[in-house]
């Protein structure tokens, strides 16, 4: 890493233990604020971030033609972040927050009847509104829950974040590691919920689906789990409504598509999965990171997957992780 990186990514953890600090002791309605104006003076000093969303607005809605209201919900989607972070800084600092009086929650019924299949639950979501408040939430109204998360990149900073999510009782599975898949497999067979985001196109195995149109590298992983396990999959979106409070909308259980090709089916199933979720993200663009760059991966030929391997092997990649036997899980 060079110096000046370094430098700078010391500076970022200096700032948010900061705001950690600062979280402890502002009441809430004034930390969302400051985390609010944080987010826009982001959105400000950061162009290429501001760049980067307003170009992938434009590649999502091309029917929108005033630069001015791409540039509004680019501003709204900095904002919202800001929040969300100052959201998780406080509840890390203040884990007995009474959140539940600041969110409501649809279809929690949907969450119920999964549970109520003994399989455990896969619950798919994405970088809409305020996430790990979700998790928080989840597990307030007792549901035991782990979330599967890429490590940060900064140790200091993925510290704080899991030991924010512990403090409300979610268990993190850091993506990679290897004890990631016996852990996987030990939630969905203790019948508890195991969060997945699967809107970002991050280094691990995956299939090209449509996403607002373009073909965009999407984990497969949760497809691949729920076909050779069994769990229920059911999606979940919080959504912010005015500055502080929340709405969660669950959904589900989904009925997977198996057509015997189970190549087919993790591509399908994952391109079912990504339908939802942009479902959402269309509602309320406002509320999700346009400024993470989702198109970043080119479609590779027919041929061949992402990294130049055939397609059905790299599909064989993620199935070893929902085997057991192979992949390290624990006993049955």
């Amino acid at each position: 890493m060079r110096t000046g990186q370094r430098v700078i990514r010391t500076m970022i953890v200096w700032g948010v233990s900061a705001l950690s600090t600062m979280a402890g002791i502002l009441p809430w309605n004034v930390g969302v604020a400051l985390g609010g104006w944080l987010g826009v003076l982001a959105f400000v000093s950061l162009p290429s971030a501001r760049r980067r969303a307003a170009a992938h607005l434009a590649m999502a809605f091309p029917s929108c033609e005033k630069h001015a209201a791409r540039g509004r919900i680019a501003r709204r989607s900095f904002a919202n972040l800001g929040r969300s972070l100052f959201e998780l800084l406080m509840l890390s600092r203040r884990p007995h927050t009474p959140i539940e009086r600041l969110c409501t929650v649809e279809g929690e019924e949907c969450l119920k009847a999964a549970v109520a299949r003994s399989r455990g639950v896969i619950f798919l979501t994405g970088h809409l509104g305020n996430w790990e408040l979700m998790a928080a939430l989840v597990t307030r109204r007792g549901y035991p829950a782990s979330v599967v998360a890429t490590p940060l990149y900064d140790h200091r900073l993925d510290r704080l974040v899991i030991g924010a999510r512990a403090a409300q009782g979610v268990h993190t599975i850091s993506r990679g590691s290897r004890s990631s898949a016996k852990h996987l497999l030990s939630c969905l067979r203790r019948n508890a919920i195991l969060g997945m985001l699967i809107d970002q196109d991050t280094d691990v195995e995956g299939v090209f689906v449509p996403f607002f149109g373009r073909p965009a590298h999407t984990p497969a992983g949760a497809a691949a789990l729920a076909l050779k396990t069994g769990a229920a999959v059911v999606f979940g979106f919080i959504l912010r409504e005015g500055a502080y409070r929340h709405r969660l909308i669950i959904r589900g259980p989904v009925e997977l598509i198996r057509t015997g090709d189970h190549a087919r089916d993790v591509y399908e199933n994952t391109a079912l999965f990504t339908q939802e979720i942009e479902r959402s993200i269309r509602a309320y663009p406002e509320q999700w990171v346009w400024m993470h760059n989702r198109w970043k991966r080119r479609p590779p030929s027919p041929e061949e997957g992402a990294e130049g391997r055939p397609a059905r092997e790299r599909i064989s990649d993620i199935e070893a992780v929902a085997a057991p036997t192979r992949a390290g899980g624990a006993g049955s």
